[in-house]
C-alpha cells in the first residue's frame, strides 16, 4: 500500500503561491478562503512563499467606525484593507486580543484555525409522549433515540 501521508510542515506557516500580478509584502495580509495569513517575507508574482496562519499578530489595520471588545470576531474586508466586525462577504480573520477604540486604526488579531462546522440532518418534529404504559414509553424512547442517531448528535 501506497504510503498516504508524508509530513511537510507544522503548519503555523504554509507555502502560498502568489498567483497574482503583484508583489506580496513581508507582513501584509494575505486573504485565503475562509481564513487570513501574512506574508512572511515579500512573495514576487509567480514564486512561492511562506504565509503565517497561526499567532498574535499587531498593527492590523481595523476599520475606525467601531470599538472592538476582547474576543470580538473579526472579518478581513479585502475591499477596504482592514479588518472589521461584519462578517458579510468577508473573510474570517480571527478575533480581538485588544479592545480597540472606535477611532483606532490598528488592532491586535490572534488568528487560528477555524471552527469545524457539522452539518445536522433535520429530523421530524418528536411528539410529547403521550404513552401511558412502560412498554409504549420505551417505544417513544426509542424513537427519540433513533431520531438522535440519525441526525449524528449521538452515536
Amino acid at each position: 500500500m501506497a504510503r498516504q501521508g508524508v509530513f511537510q510542515q507544522s503548519g503555523d506557516i504554509i507555502d502560498y503561491l502568489n498567483s497574482g500580478e503583484s508583489v506580496i509584502t513581508a507582513g501584509q495580509v494575505v486573504p485565503l478562503t475562509s481564513r487570513i495569513g501574512f506574508a512572511v517575507d515579500d512573495i514576487a508574482p509567480g514564486a512561492i512563499g511562506g504565509v503565517v496562519v497561526k499567532g498574535v499578530f499587531n498593527n492590523v489595520p481595523a476599520d475606525n467606525s467601531v470599538a472592538f471588545n476582547v474576543g470580538d470576531p473579526l472579518y478581513w474586508d479585502a475591499t477596504a484593507g482592514e479588518v472589521t466586525k461584519t462578517s458579510t462577504n468577508n473573510t474570517p480573520a480571527g478575533w480581538s486580543v485588544a479592545a480597540k477604540a472606535q477611532a483606532d486604526t490598528i488592532v491586535v488579531v490572534q488568528i487560528e484555525d477555524p471552527l469545524p462546522v457539522g452539518t445536522v440532518t433535520q429530523q421530524p418534529a418528536q411528539d410529547d409522549s403521550t404513552a401511558a404504559t412502560i412498554a409504549d414509553l420505551k417505544t417513544d424512547f426509542n424513537a427519540l433515540l433513533a431520531k438522535l442517531r440519525s441526525a449524528g448528535i449521538i452515536g
